[in-house]
């Protein structure tokens, strides 16, 4: 059994669940002025609305017949994630408005990896219309809805 998109819905979760982690460790070091502590629960709460979308849509797709990943695409995906994944997150944060852009650069960072990620998918013009493709494309608009809501907050 090969790999498909499914594998990736994982990592996604758990790249999720990373960031969920990041953000309630800037609450915890006990330096966090109440406005971060709320917007800290205010994004982990988005943070949990896009994990329970990512599971749904794996119990949806859960019998679903998927275009197979080559395991070197696969592969270099995995070590990005991964390095992403690594990636030390460790921003000093004295207002909300700088919690907010470090939650900014942190979904931009998100999104520019699944961008990199589908597009490794694309060797043609046809894998446009697969389903893993259109899958991704999913994830990467929920990101964008993520990305937007945080700039309305910054402005």
């Amino acid at each position: 059994m090969g790999y498909n998109i499914l594998d990736i819905i994982h990592k996604a979760i758990n790249i999720q669940n990373r960031r969920k982690i990041i953000l309630k460790r800037v609450v915890a070091e006990g330096k966090a002025i109440p406005a971060i502590i709320l917007m800290s629960k205010v994004l982990c709460h988005q943070i949990d609305e896009i994990i329970k979308y990512y599971y749904e849509l794996q119990d949806e797709l859960r019998d679903t017949e998927f275009e197979e990943i080559d395991i070197i695409t696969y592969d270099k995906m995995s070590f990005l994630i991964n390095e992403f994944n690594n990636k030390i997150y460790n921003p000093e944060i004295y207002n909300g408005k700088d919690y907010l852009k470090f939650s900014l650069n942190l979904a931009k960072d998100t999104y520019s990896l699944f961008m990199d990620i589908q597009g490794r998918l694309v060797h043609n013009m046809k894998d446009t219309n697969t389903k893993t493709y259109e899958i991704l494309s999913k994830i990467i608009n929920n990101i964008v809805k993520q990305i937007r809501t945080i700039e309305k907050m910054i402005s």
